[in-house]
């Protein structure tokens, strides 16, 4: 039992980090900001930033992948 708790708190834990990296990225994408400098005014690491952006665009990716139809 003790494990199933552990393991849903950490799906939260992952599901509200992922949230928060989407309205950063969001809000850094609407600033006009080039992304160096509102990463520097916001206090996330440039690295951090595309990481999480990079996250994204493979899910994205995944998602909505086309399959072939046959004639």
């Amino acid at each position: 039992m003790e494990q199933e708790m552990t393991k849903a708190i950490m799906e939260v834990r992952k599901k509200v980090s992922r949230e928060e990296w989407r309205e950063r990225i969001l809000e850094c994408q609407s600033s006009g900001l080039p992304v160096r400098r509102w990463c520097e005014e916001n206090g996330i690491s440039f690295g951090s930033y595309y990481a999480h952006l990079r996250k994204f665009r493979e899910e994205a990716l995944t998602e909505h992948q086309f399959v072939p139809v046959g004639n």
